[in-house]
């Protein structure tokens, strides 16, 4: 039947034919029932897409989702498809896939990342049938006849599922883990002074040079000691410049790239020879230094490439092969009669010292004098070339992969043209310096005829750029100790913002994150954003997921080291600095401590000082009175709830007072609020800090009841006691003041009698008012009932004025101009045709 569907499509025959060799090699390799799997697979996978595209999307999809066997025939076609691909993808990656659900690949990034960890497999196994080479039967278990048996090696284990890593060959002059940089310079090229003694001692302790180690030398390898001085400081200290630096040159053009011969270094002898015409063709003169860098597969970065030209020739050193023999480079770099030529060299040279041991000395940054001659359009190396030799260099290489082997003509190309332009722009970029006038963007090429003048302004340029490229090669490789606090900070500044900080408990997991990442990436030998991106951990700190599944839908996509160590993460996230310390104190945790936690949980922790006070007020038999207590939130303490916890009241008598501090000691009144949360709250709470076994929370329950039974509970804050009230300052006391006075005064009979009639008066006060107030109302009715509502309305208070002792006087309304009305058509028809009105 497959073959017969075949012959109806031409296109699907002739693809048949290609998968002939396939299907023998599947045949033998794996064993399958039958020779030809991929021929009978290849038109059920055409027939499938085909049926996809068939499927009810958008509106015809919710129209069908209003019936009820639709939806079940859907779920179950879901539940079968989920079941295949996890069948598929546990027959294609048993190591990710052995011990996992078919339900968790409804998560469509679970289904992405398993498969590209699939098609990763298929391209080094392309790989290896280009190159020849066999690497995935070593590393890959999937390559070989058992491939239901999970995987086991390093490579699967870091994650890495491709070739071998080139670092491997130089993995003893690497460690990621190594508390301070010593440099391999045993011989030191071009020296005034000999090495340190710091540094010859180092070497030593490290194994380069042979010699007893003394034992406050081996105390000091365990820690990050200070660092070593640099090896050629003196020589850099004593260079001094040569004056004919300071005169204008005619700039030598450079030849063309096709004219120009390329010699490629890839080995310890052409090293040599490389090194050997160099020093006999440019002493005294200059030659360009680049470097090509990797750091996204590993976890310091390497050098991949070193570019060296000069005015006749251009190398390009593969330093893969000579790694350990890369210091002999050393012979032209540290030599003060050849200027080496470099762009932007702020990290090439630590790369050098780090990698190579090799050591710059008398160098010239281009890109220091592009920042002070402010050229046009930007300080980058294409824009240099541009201006200076009208050629655009394409960077679309900038981030290649540098490590791949052989290099592709591109990529080498690429590489040359970095050196092959820089010295031409060298001697542009001095004879601009020196002539330069202090005027930003004055950089043009002079036209033929015309003479350049060294200025004055020129010859402090050119020194300024000499001084900045020194200062670059003083700079000194060294080792820091992670700082795991200093890391989260700056992913806050980068992602969080300054208005809404991030809170504490997230902040712990941030820095447990990275902290984990770190340390997993000095293991695996592989750069903190391989392992995870900085964003991730950010999103990951934020969510604080608490199930691996959870964590998985937290990233889009989530990488695949994070995948394969998800419950390793989520127990970290929640296993944090602060819930680590708080262990320790839930088993054996003392009841000052216990308090103190429901303290800094209520938000009511006071200082040193309140406790001493309030216990001092509990001596003195006064009530003491605190501030109405608000309930906040556990996981976000700046957020306080408006509802009122149970306030508490101590008692003003002295030897409830006394007994209140023997049990509670001098912790003062501010706890007792909080305790009486912990009280309504103790049945509920599970915290190991409040007890971490049954009888310890019985008997804190028990000493919460009698502390109980010597306060008083209030619903509402209690009113402050009333100030002492002096009857001859009570001129017009009112009636709920007179009996505050009876109270507070006693039952005395001559202020008792003052008081009743001040009180009289005021009574026969109201009661005048009142019957004034009735009799206006009733004048205003009869005024309206005999057709004098306007007069009425005016005054109400005329007719009884004479009467009236808080009458006003009449006042005639301030007169207005009335503006006149418009009339219309509708205002001017008889109102007795209009039956609505």
């Amino acid at each position: 039947s497959a073959r017969a569907h075949a012959a109806s499509h031409p296109v699907i025959g002739t693809r048949m034919q290609n998968c002939t060799s396939v299907d023998e090699t599947l045949y033998r390799s794996v064993g399958l029932e039958t020779p030809s799997f991929v021929e009978q697979l290849l038109p059920q996978l055409v027939d499938l897409v085909r049926a996809s595209r068939r499927l009810p999307v958008g509106e015809e999809h919710a129209i069908r989702r209003g019936s009820r066997e639709f939806v079940q025939a859907s779920k179950d076609l879901g539940d079968r498809t989920l079941s295949a691909a996890h069948r598929a993808l546990k027959f294609l990656d048993p190591a990710s896939h052995s011990e996992t659900r078919s339900e968790e690949l409804a998560n469509f990034n679970t289904f992405i990342d398993s498969i590209d960890n699939v098609l990763e497999r298929v391209d080094t196994c392309l790989q290896d049938a280009l190159t020849g080479t066999n690497s995935s039967s070593s590393n890959d278990p999937a390559a070989s006849p058992d491939l239901q048996r999970p995987a086991t090696s390093s490579a699967s284990a870091s994650g890495s599922r491709g070739p071998p890593k080139p670092q491997v060959r130089w993995r003893h002059l690497v460690d990621n883990n190594r508390t301070a940089f010593v440099p391999r310079l045993l011989v030191k090229h071009h020296a005034r002074q000999p090495l340190q003694p710091e540094v010859v001692e180092a070497q030593r302790r490290a194994g380069m040079r042979s010699g007893a180690q003394s034992e406050e030398s081996n105390q000091r390898i365990g820690g990050f000691a200070a660092p070593l001085p640099h090896p050629y400081a003196a020589e850099l200290q004593d260079h001094c410049w040569d004056t004919s630096g300071f005169q204008l040159v005619e700039p030598r053009r450079y030849e063309r790239m096709e004219d120009t011969p390329l010699v490629l270094v890839s080995t310890e002898d052409q090293l040599r020879e490389m090194i050997q015409e160099i020093k006999v063709t440019c002493t005294g003169k200059e030659i360009a230094v680049d470097v090509e860098h990797h750091d996204f597969r590993t976890h310091r970065g390497f050098v991949c490439l070193v570019q060296i030209s000069t005015r006749q020739k251009d190398f390009v050193v593969d330093p893969f092969n000579i790694f350990p023999q890369m210091h002999m480079l050393n012979e032209i770099f540290a030599d003060p009669s050849i200027v080496k030529v470099l762009h932007g060299a702020d990290r090439d040279v630590t790369w050098l010292q780090r990698d190579f041991s090799a050591f710059l000395v008398n160098m010239f940054d281009t890109g220091a004098a592009t920042r002070v001659l402010h050229l046009q359009g930007g300080f980058s190396l294409a824009n240099l070339v541009s201006h200076f030799c009208g050629v655009k260099l394409d960077k679309k290489y900038q981030t290649a992969d540098w490590r791949q082997r052989p290099l592709s003509e591109e990529l080498v190309q690429y590489a040359r043209c970095d050196t092959h332009y820089l010295l031409y722009c060298y001697d542009r970029l001095r004879n601009a310096l020196l002539t330069f006038s202090g005027t930003p963007g004055s950089v043009v090429a002079p036209a033929d005829g015309v003479e350049l003048v060294v200025t004055e302004n020129g010859v402090h340029s050119l020194q300024s750029v000499l001084e900045r490229s020194m200062e670059l090669c003083r700079q000194f490789y060294s080792e820091a100790p992670f700082d795991e606090a200093d890391a989260a900070r700056k992913l806050c500044e980068r992602f969080g913002s300054k208005h809404r900080p991030l809170e504490e408990h997230n902040f712990g997991a941030l820095k447990s994150l990275v902290m984990w990442r770190d340390r997993l990436a000095r293991g695996l030998d592989e750069s903190c954003n391989f392992v995870s991106p900085d964003a991730c951990l950010w999103r990951i700190a934020l969510a604080m997921p608490s199930t691996a599944m959870r964590l998985r839908s937290t990233c889009n996509p989530l990488p695949s080291l994070l995948q394969d160590r998800a419950q390793e993460l989520v127990d970290l996230i929640h296993r944090g600095p602060e819930k680590t310390a708080a262990a320790p104190a839930a088993t054996g945790a003392t009841a000052e401590e216990r308090e103190n936690k429901v303290l800094a949980r209520s938000g009511n922790a006071a200082g040193a000082s309140e406790p001493v006070a309030v216990a001092a007020g509990l001596q003195s038999a006064m009530p003491v009175w605190e501030d109405w207590p608000c309930r906040r939130n556990d996981r976000r303490a700046a957020e306080v709830s408006p509802l009122p916890v149970v306030h508490v009241a101590a008692a003003s008598d002295a030897i409830t007072s006394l007994r209140l501090l023997e049990t509670i000691g001098q912790s003062g009144v501010s706890m007792l609020s909080a305790l009486a949360l912990a009280e309504s709250s103790a049945e509920e709470d599970d915290d190991a800090a409040m007890g971490a076994t049954v009888a310890a929370a019985a008997s804190e329950r028990l000493r919460l009841r009698s502390i109980q039974g010597a306060m008083t509970f209030t619903a509402a804050p209690p009113e402050k006691p009333p100030e002492p009230v002096v009857l001859k300052e009570v001129l017009q006391p009112t009636g709920s003041a007179s009996h505050g006075l009876l109270a507070a005064l006693g039952e005395n009979p001559v202020e008792k009698a003052q008081i009743e009639e001040v009180e009289l008066k005021v009574k026969r006060k109201k009661r005048k008012r009142n019957a004034e107030g009735r009799s206006c109302l009733e004048n205003v009715v009869k005024a309206a009932v005999s057709g004098q509502v306007k007069a009425a309305i005016a005054n109400p208070y005329s007719a009884n004025a004479a009467s009236d002792p808080y009458a006003l006087e009449p006042q005639a309304p301030a007169s207005r101009p009335r503006k006149k009305k418009k009339t219309s058509k509708r205002a001017a028809e008889p109102t007795a045709s209009d039956p609505y009105l």
